[in-house]
């Protein structure tokens, strides 16, 4: 009889987590207006500068109790940070397609080109730029996470030639600065380049509460253009 109690019981309790999972998990269920949840983004500087101004606005007019927290994205897609839970979302891009990490998914944000900056008034490279001009010239590198060479190097290699790199930096929001202090005059690479692809990453053992997929609907509301990038 005690046996068969326990077994009742537990039947009893899974039923109640089944219907108490359903119910959390319907999707009208999120009340944003009321929320106080903090959803944590993995991000380089440059990551969080095109999508997070916007994003920031967006939920601050929808749901202006929700805190959106910002940490270092270690890698491109912060796949560690994501299936452990540390973080909801990482922004990342690719210049290639990749098949993800078993248990991460991902929304497509944008795609865009690379181009190369120069100094207004450059010497040597003034309405052109030639792969020869591109190859003498010194080269302020843009390395985020720190790997050994990133998509135009791997290029150059393949062509047998090498650029001159003369300062590597983890952050983009500094490299203007270093390549000039005035305008700068942007050309398209003199050599073809593939576009990269702005991503955000998430797990979906989280991913389908009702606030995450809310949430989500908000990044896919800022890149669908339902709100300008840039806000403000």
């Amino acid at each position: 009889m005690l046996c068969n109690n326990k077994e009742s019981i537990a039947a009893k309790i899974s039923g109640a987590l089944g219907s108490l999972s359903s119910c959390l998990h319907e999707p009208g269920h999120f009340e944003a207006g009321k929320s106080r949840e903090t959803f944590t983004f993995a991000a380089t500087d440059y990551t969080a500068a095109v999508i997070l101004p916007a994003l920031v606005a967006r939920v601050n007019r929808l749901a202006p109790g929700i805190t959106i927290k910002i940490v270092y994205s270690q890698d491109f897609n912060a796949d560690d940070d994501l299936l452990s839970g540390k973080v909801d979302f990482a922004l990342g891009f690719e210049e290639e397609q990749k098949l993800p990490r078993r248990g991460i998914e991902s929304m497509t944000c944008f795609t865009d080109d690379y181009v190369v900056a120069v100094r207004h008034g450059h010497p040597a490279i003034q309405d052109s730029l030639t792969q020869e001009h591109y190859l003498s010239a010194g080269h302020v590198v843009v390395r985020p996470w720190m790997e050994t060479r990133g998509m135009i190097d791997r290029y150059l290699e393949s062509q047998q030639v090498r650029r001159r790199i003369v300062v590597e930096l983890p952050s983009l929001m500094i490299a203007p600065l270093i390549v000039s202090r005035s305008d700068l005059v942007v050309f398209a690479p003199p050599f073809p380049t593939p576009q990269y692809t702005l991503k955000a990453y998430y797990s979906p053992a989280p991913g389908n509460s009702p606030g995450h997929l809310w949430m989500r609907a908000q990044i896919l509301a800022i890149c669908d253009g339902q709100e300008p990038l840039h806000a403000g």
